[in-house]
């Protein structure tokens, strides 16, 4: 009786602390030796004072883009580490990282 392995998705939350280099090669390593997927996840935290919507809205956009940047450059350290075929996803979120994250 042949069984299917289920895909695992690892989750790493992506920001600009110098750890997540190693996170992210960390999870790579973990996801080629179990045929899983990286679920990539920047979340955008709201800001204490926002008194104008479009303050708010220039925040997301900034963010939003800060993000985009980030995934990019996850994605070329990964395809220059040999893990170009690693099935990957982006997932942008806001609010509280803690609340995002469970």
């Amino acid at each position: 009786m042949i069984t299917e392995q289920k895909k695992r998705d690892v989750a790493l939350v992506v920001d600009d602390s110098p750890e997540v280099e190693s996170a992210l090669f960390y999870a790579a390593l973990r996801i080629s030796h179990t045929s899983g997927r990286l679920l990539l996840l920047y979340i955008i935290e709201p800001q204490e004072y926002q008194h104008w919507a479009g303050v708010r809205q220039v925040q997301l956009e900034e963010e939003t883009n800060k993000a985009k940047a980030l995934f990019r450059l996850m994605r070329r350290k990964l395809n220059n580490a040999g893990f170009e075929a690693m099935e990957h996803e982006e997932v942008i979120l806001e609010g509280g990282k803690s609340e995002q994250i469970v």
